[in-house]
């Protein structure tokens, strides 16, 4: 699981989300998204696909949010 949940932080990082935010602990709209990339890779293939989706919403949102974007001058 621990692979999956550092494969999840990596992922938000590469598509754009802050990467203070993405290895936080204590922010819980990380951590739900976190737990969705889990049960993604963890549930059959119909119950997947639906976390699948959920998790591009996720992390859709998060990276577009004020606050888990990375600035341009970030970059």
């Amino acid at each position: 699981i621990e692979e999956n949940i550092a494969a999840a932080r990596a992922e938000m990082i590469r598509s754009g989300v802050v990467a203070d935010k993405a290895n936080s602990d204590d922010d819980a709209l990380i951590t739900k998204a976190i737990k969705t990339f889990c049960q993604k890779e963890y549930l059959d293939d119909d119950m997947s696909e639906r976390y699948e989706e959920s998790w591009k919403y996720q992390l859709d949102n998060l990276r577009k949010s004020s606050g888990y974007m990375v600035e341009n001058n970030e970059i």
